[in-house]
């Protein structure tokens, strides 16, 4: 299926591609098609390899794919799932504004207009006008986030700071529970962050002398 130009040209994102997919959620042909524009987007001048951090969705983690980021110079790595809001750069900052961003857009023109449905070319500009408001036009923000999160430059510290922020609860959909939290967190201490484990105080026996 090809994407007709009414749509193509309603991307304002320079340097953006679009595609189109059945089920409109990413498979593994689509992501080695994102991988090779990745890699063709990147300057020369950059050195290789690069790293590519993403999370454990299946197109992301088959053997295609990793064969595909080897010829490409991509060091994958995959963090741990049920934790973005936690240790994913993009998830804590660059996202989650942009998100909110085209919904509320979309329910302002849905109200002025009393129309239901959406179009694919008024999507495509409304994600085009906030991709390069919270994305591409407040590029600090997303070089701070990965110092945020520990990720880059690397730290300990920062990582275990954001690990901290769980607190066992279940509020804003997070939907995971204390007892799934505590094997992933050490799993990511042990495969993902390569984090030591917390050392177990060990109970003394007091001895006494007459």
């Amino acid at each position: 299926m090809r994407v007709p130009k009414t749509i193509l040209n309603e991307c304002t994102v320079d340097g953006a591609a679009i595609t189109t997919i059945a089920k409109g959620f990413i498979n593994g042909n689509i992501f080695l098609k994102w991988i090779d524009h990745f890699t063709s987007s990147v300057p020369s001048y950059v050195p290789r390899p690069m790293l590519l951090i993403c999370d454990e969705c299946s197109p992301h983690v088959r053997l295609d794919t990793v064969e595909r980021c080897e010829r490409s110079q991509v060091l994958l790595v995959c963090l741990q799932p049920n934790a973005t809001h936690l240790v994913q750069p993009l998830d804590v900052t660059v996202f989650h504004p942009f998100k909110r961003g085209i919904t509320s857009e979309n329910e302002k023109n849905a109200a002025r207009s009393s129309v239901t449905t959406l179009s694919k070319e008024s999507e495509v500009q409304v994600a085009s006008k906030f991709f390069v408001e919270h994305v591409t036009g407040k590029q600090s923000n997303t070089k701070n986030v990965f110092v945020a999160t520990g990720l880059f430059p690397p730290s300990i510290d920062m990582m275990v700071c954001q690990l901290g922020k769980f607190t066992g609860s279940t509020k804003h959909g997070d939907g995971l529970g204390l007892d799934a939290w505590l094997l992933i967190r050490e799993k990511l201490r042990t495969e993902v962050f390569l984090l030591p484990p917390k050392r177990q105080k060990t109970l003394r026996h007091r001895s006494l002398s007459t």
